[in-house]
């Protein structure tokens, strides 16, 4: 993550399908990352309740800095409930056709801080569709 002070290396799922993108506070306060106050409206079996989040803008790059992305709201939780992959991410991607030969370079970081609207946080290499040129959420 590129930030005022410096860069940061975290360990982030990205893919496309949701529209929540999800920081961890301790990473929010780590990187001392302006931030402005927000309610979020759950609305569940019980009744509807708004509960009190911050949101922040963040710029994440690729670990080779070949690619960029920009996060104009990212909203902050107390914590990420996804655990690292076990195996290693490049042996993972080598079992997808689309990434076979892409060099990954492997984060060392233990915990997830940033979720980039994953849908599906326990398969995140898996194909989202039945579509052949669909792309492996990552």
């Amino acid at each position: 993550m590129s930030i005022p002070g410096g860069d940061k290396e975290t360990y982030a799922f990205l893919g496309c399908g949701s529209d929540s993108i999800l920081i961890k506070e301790s990473l929010l306060k780590t990187l001392e990352l302006e931030s402005r106050p927000v309610s979020i409206t759950v609305i569940a079996v019980t009744g509807t309740s708004a509960i009190p989040r911050q949101s922040t803008r963040i710029n994440v790059k690729a670990m080779d800095e070949s690619e960029n992305i920009y996060i104009g709201n990212a909203l902050s939780i107390p914590r990420i409930f996804l655990g690292i992959a076990e195996n290693s991410i490049a042996k993972e991607a080598e079992k997808q056709t689309l990434l076979c030969g892409i060099s990954f370079k492997e984060s060392k970081a233990k915990e997830v801080a940033l979720l980039i609207g994953c849908d599906l946080s326990g398969r995140p290499l898996a194909r989202r569709s039945t579509k052949r040129e669909s792309r492996p959420a990552l």
